[in-house]
């Protein structure tokens, strides 16, 4: 597949598209020196590559962590296990009666509003062995093509597997074409998004992999402990403020909203519960802050805009004991102090409900299927359990430490990211005896 363009396809009309499928998909999937290991290196080359020319997106660490060779592997090790070979591209002239094979072509279709979800998305179908093709939507375009004008020639082995492809949302024809000649998809978005991509004309045989829209939590236990020091106090709300600022808090894994549980002896050294929960508010102001002059807003809809004005004006007016910090414009609120475990409907552009919470464990099992992530912040490690437990049993896929709640790997939304887009295949040879001396041999 050498020489593939290195640039993102704006095709005109379904045969414009068609042709370029044509090509893409006529060459052979696996061709004579392909491993996962060169996509697994071309992948790191191309991490370390991405620079300034990206811009300051927040997501660019993450993306560039995530294709470290060395993460790559772990994934690869815990979907197929020690000793498993190097998955679905470990092609060897004696192969095992029950080898791992790509699905084929996968369809990715990200959301809009996470610019390194293209890649994300694509590595998982790359380290499947399959070929890609990249639906990428018009707000993410700039990124992409700035991602791979930088790819270095080491990079060969995975851009020869990838096609990306811009069209409008209201282009069905080509949506329509893209889904005719794959294999499996990957899904993300909100409903509507993903109601459309399921009802396009897929082949029958495709597996569909959906991450819809879902909404995440954090859960801190405020003790002696962690109230008596301040740097210890900073460190936490030092972790919230970047969890919700990383993507706008508009990912799946950005909290909405944080259940607060003050101990006794926290109420106690801080004077009673009221001025214990102050004294976070007051340190997750100043991380607010802090958070803002580094990574300011440059934009925002103006419908976003309403929805935290209304928020607020709910929250203050309508909510007994309903409190609030914000600054003068819609940066970031802090709505707190309303009615004890009571979280309104949840509001997006860093807007994050501190709510009250007299038992954390039975905070958490009111939780359900809505909820990704949960990131705690609990000392006490039976507690932190019993959280854990309530949440998971509840339709939580994922309860990790504050700081990790966008760390993306395997699994995620209860998937594995690489197996599901692979055949475990059968075969059974008709000279057993011959196989058996090719494989002493």
């Amino acid at each position: 597949m050498n020489g593939w363009p290195r640039s993102l396809l704006r095709p005109g009309d379904s045969a414009e598209l068609q042709g370029a499928l044509d090509t893409f998909l006529g060459r052979p999937l696996v061709v004579g020196g392909a491993t996962l290991d060169g996509i697994v290196h071309g992948l790191d080359a191309w991490g370390q590559a991405l620079g300034a020319e990206l811009g300051q997106d927040v997501g660019l660490p993450f993306l560039k962590t995530w294709w470290r060779a060395p993460q790559l592997r772990g994934v690869l090790r815990h979907e197929f296990g020690e000793g498993s070979g190097l998955g679905p591209l470990d092609f060897r002239e004696v192969i095992d009666e029950r080898p791992w094979a790509p699905v084929g072509t996968v369809l990715h279709w990200p959301a809009a509003n996470v610019p390194i979800q293209p890649f994300l998305s694509a590595t998982s179908g790359l380290l499947a062995g399959n070929r890609n093709i990249v639906r990428v939507p018009s707000a993410l375009t700039g990124f992409v093509e700035a991602a791979l004008a930088a790819a270095p020639a080491a990079a060969d082995p995975v851009l020869e597997r990838l096609l990306f492809v811009a069209f409008a949302h209201d282009r069905n024809d080509l949506a329509c074409a893209c889904a005719a000649r794959s294999d499996a998809a990957m899904i993300w978005g909100g409903h509507e998004a993903v109601a459309s991509v399921r009802s396009l004309p897929f082949p029958h045989w495709a597996r569909l992999h959906v991450f819809g829209p879902r909404i995440s939590a954090a859960m801190v236990l405020l003790d002696e402990q962690t109230l008596a020091k301040p740097a210890e106090l900073q460190r936490l709300c030092r972790r919230v403020a970047r969890e919700t600022w990383q993507f706008d808090q508009q990912a799946c894994s950005s909290p909405l909203a944080l259940y607060l549980q003050v101990t006794a002896g926290a109420e106690v050294a801080g004077g009673g519960r009221e001025a214990a929960e102050w004294a976070f508010v007051a340190a997750l102001t100043q991380a607010f802050e802090e958070e803002d002059r580094a990574h300011p807003r440059h934009e925002l809809d103006v419908r976003t805009s309403v929805d935290i004005a209304l928020a607020r004006t709910s929250w203050l007016l309508d909510d007994q004991g309903g409190k609030a910090v914000f600054p003068v414009g819609p940066a970031w609120s802090i709505l707190y102090g309303g009615e004890v475990d009571r979280v309104p409907e949840p509001v997006h552009g860093k807007t994050l409900y501190v709510v009250s919470s007299d038992n954390l464990e039975l905070a958490a099992s009111r939780l359900d299927s809505s909820t990704q992530t949960v990131g705690v912040w609990v000392h006490d490690a039976a507690l932190e359990a019993k959280v854990a437990r309530q949440a998971l049993a509840r339709g939580v896929d994922r309860v990790v430490r504050l700081g990790l709640m966008h760390v993306f790997s395997t699994p995620w939304d209860g998937h594995e990211l690489v197996r599901p887009l692979c055949r475990k295949v059968h075969f059974i040879s008709t000279r057993p005896t011959e196989r058996s001396a090719d494989a002493r041999g």
